[in-house]
């Protein structure tokens, strides 16, 4: 018979298939093995979405909108910003509406002292992916009027058809 070594592999045959057992996870394996095809889902997400976006002017601009008839999971998240020593912007955003509720979140905010140069950049992994709400926006925002500014942001991310699956 053929035995299990491989203790991941153990785990995942027990909680997929929800064995109750006493005395240990078998390690063994019927003499016959059958070849099968993979049906859990969570192995079968990849990202297939990698959108970016940069700015220099004030206002928002948008990286992605989530589709409407398919649910999107957001993976990573990364926001970079500089300004010089002008520049009297003080918040860089990359936001979302992540809910049904619909309110609009910032994901990655960066503060700015007003009048001061920046050159910074954040990301957020997300190793549980964040469902966000159908046919929203995620978008970068900096608002100035004056001095100059270069802003991006970009996401990475999966959509699923089946989300029963």
């Amino acid at each position: 018979m053929p035995t299990i070594y491989n203790s991941d592999l153990s785990k995942e045959l027990q909680q997929g298939a929800s064995l109750q057992v006493s005395g240990g996870i078998p390690n063994q394996l019927a003499e016959k093995v059958v070849p099968v095809m993979e049906v859990n889902p969570k192995l079968l997400r990849r990202i297939n979405i990698v959108k970016q976006i940069s700015k220099t002017a004030s206002g928002s601009s948008t990286i992605y909108t989530t589709p409407t008839d398919k649910d999107f999971y957001l993976c990573t998240a990364l926001l970079s910003c500089s300004s010089d020593a002008a520049n009297d912007g003080t918040n860089f955003y990359l936001q979302c509406i992540p809910d049904e509720i619909g309110q609009t979140t910032n994901l990655i905010h960066i503060t700015k002292i007003t009048l001061s140069a920046i050159n910074q950049s954040l990301v957020e992994y997300f190793f549980n992916p964040i469902k966000i709400k159908r046919n929203s926006v995620i978008a970068i925002s900096h608002t100035f009027t004056a001095g100059v500014a270069n802003f991006s942001g970009s996401i990475t991310g999966y959509t699923v058809d089946n989300p029963n699956a």
